[in-house]
């Protein structure tokens, strides 16, 4: 028999609590979930931003290799991010 002080309102304690902890790591794991979306999202954009910066600077400019500079840099800056978000999220487990 239980005493009557752990149960608050007709819910058990202990059960509530590990309610509450299981709600967390719920959370725990969409944010983790949302972090790898993200990286999965920025490889592609960084690559675009950096072939449009690329191409507007090759039209100014009257040259025809800077698309390809400015698509390397997007490319490194993509990896880049990916990795960190990546070394973050198992940091978090």
């Amino acid at each position: 028999m239980k005493p009557r002080w752990l149960s608050v309102f007709g819910v058990d304690y202990i059960t509530s609590k590990k309610s509450m902890s299981s709600r967390k790591d719920d959370k725990r794991q969409r944010f983790q979930q949302l972090n790898l979306l993200s990286a999965g999202l920025a490889f592609p954009v960084s690559i675009v931003i950096g072939y449009a910066i690329g191409y507007f600077l090759d039209r100014w400019l009257g040259t025809t290799f800077l698309k390809i500079v400015f698509l390397l840099f997007g490319i490194v800056a993509g990896f880049v991010t990916f990795y960190r978000t990546i070394v973050d999220v198992e940091k978090g487990e």
